[in-house]
């Protein structure tokens, strides 16, 4: 460990203005810091932290982005993906009422995905098959849940398949040149959609909940590819389309007669749809590449995803106290506490990339955090985002948590123990009552939008650990 210390004397009135707005530490300080010799101090300390790599091979792979197909990585490892999804129906089908069964034209189901959002080669031929679940889907659900493999949904049916290729090159120049997203669409043929629509037609209280319909209509869709290997795409969107027509009447005079002419027009309507309302799930299997194996097994710490490695160690928290109670003082505020690793990625010739988001959770509770769709609370969850350019990861605002300690008097190994775990974060943006804007974490889950391999340089770790206090004379 190596430390250095920055030292700030300054005058009690300072200090008094620097901490007006510290509730929580006011009754600390009161009237007494118009006395005596206050002070700053600001500590960076380098740490190894000892990590450790932690294979992670069963998670929580729930998540309203599915990835799809598999890819070969020397450097990285053999994936593939398919998924489970519910489908949120709509109450009303939207169909005029002088539509009947034999207007009803086709179905398809659209997978949508972001053009160049892929890993791999998007000239790879596929084939991706949609299945319907025979069975409801567990809610228990991971990223091993394969309902080929599992006892009671096996015997699915097969409601379509299609060729593609993420490219988009199947598409019109203008529509290759112009769209930001790319489209995979499935033939569910017309049989399936006169059904749908008999059932809103028939049977409309079978669509009032998303679980009714879940039960009594459709459990949900299970969707693979079955041929090729070499890119995995990121589906952000799923949609049954149900094609109809009406018919049009129009009135023309020919030869000084009326003639009426009937006209068809197509429309279109989407009565299904992927929602974050609904489960969805990610079937992964990753088998990680020798190589990195090696490297994991030789000390290097790497985690990646989906799935394959997470890192754990013991947060120095005891070290920290004790430097910060070998200084004497009367009276003492914690200003800030921050944990700084620096990071790279993994070379790689699949351009993947080191994790957007890292949560560092107590080991204790991050079972628990995922599964009970919690969010960092700054205590004993925090996040940080990889900065790209100072090729690190820095996890702020960790004070309360030191604080708890310092409450608690002794600590113990589960205080200290940390996981390191690559999430996505979804965030929402509102106005405070100044008009700024403030960003929110609305949810946090594991990563699995896309594989990445990140290097931890857990032993450079930087902590800045920073207090003010204040000696009597």
């Amino acid at each position: 460990m190596k430390a250095s210390r920055l030292f700030l004397p300054l005058s009690a009135l300072t200090i008094a203005a620097l901490n007006i707005a510290c509730d929580e530490d006011s009754s600390q300080i009161g009237n007494s810091l118009t006395e005596g010799n206050v002070s700053i101090y600001v500590d960076s300390l380098t740490y190894d932290l000892h990590a450790q790599g932690v294979v992670n091979d069963n998670f929580d792979s729930r998540s309203g982005y599915l990835l799809l197909g598999s890819i070969n990585v020397p450097q990285y490892g053999q994936l593939t993906s398919s998924f489970i999804s519910r489908l949120m129906c709509v109450t009303d089908l939207g169909i005029p009422s002088e539509v009947d069964v034999s207007m009803i034209d086709s179905c398809q189901l659209l997978l949508n995905m972001v053009r160049g959002d892929i890993v791999g080669d998007s000239l790879a031929p596929q084939v991706v098959k949609v299945y319907k679940l025979n069975q409801q889907i567990p809610e228990g659900v991971t990223n091993k849940f394969n309902p080929v493999e599992e006892i009671g949904y096996q015997n699915m049916e097969l409601m379509g398949s299609n060729s593609f290729t993420a490219s988009g090159m199947g598409n019109t120049d203008s529509l290759f040149n112009s769209q930001k997203n790319l489209r995979i669409s499935v033939d569910l043929g017309k049989e399936y959609a006169q059904k749908v629509f008999l059932e809103y037609k028939n049977n409309p209280q079978v669509f009032k909940w998303p679980q009714t319909f879940a039960q009594e209509f459709l459990p949900g869709i299970f969707v693979e590819t079955s041929f090729g290997r070499g890119c995995i795409s990121n589906i952000q969107a799923v949609y049954l389309a149900i094609f109809y027509h009406t018919i049009k009447e129009k009135t023309e005079t020919v030869d000084g007669q009326e003639v009426v002419t009937k006209e068809e027009v197509p429309a279109i309507v989407y009565p299904f749809a992927l929602s974050p309302e609904v489960l969805s799930s990610n079937n992964i299997s990753y088998s990680v590449a020798p190589l990195l194996k090696e490297k994991v097994e030789s000390g290097e710490i790497i985690i990646t995803t989906p799935g394959g490695y997470n890192a754990k160690f013991s947060f120095p928290a005891q070290e920290i106290i004790s430097r910060y109670e070998q200084d004497e003082h009367n009276l003492s505020l914690i200003s800030d506490l921050s944990l700084t690793i620096p990071a790279e990625a993994v070379e790689n010739n699949y351009g993947l990339t080191a994790a957007p988001n890292l949560l560092l959770v107590k080991t204790t509770e991050a079972a628990d955090f995922f599964i009970k769709n919690k969010l960092p609370d700054q205590k004993t969850s925090f996040t940080a985002t990889f900065d790209s350019e100072k090729n690190q990861y820095t996890f702020p605002s960790m004070r309360s948590y030191l604080l708890d300690l310092l409450a608690k008097g002794t600590i113990t190994e589960e205080d200290t123990d940390f996981s390191i775990i690559p999430v996505y974060l979804t965030k929402e943006e509102q106005k405070d009552y100044n008009g700024n804007i403030v960003t929110y974490n609305t949810k946090c889950s594991p990563y699995t939008m896309r594989p990445t391999m990140t290097r931890l340089h857990t032993e450079k770790a930087l902590v800045v650990f920073s207090f003010s206090s204040q000696k009597f004379d």
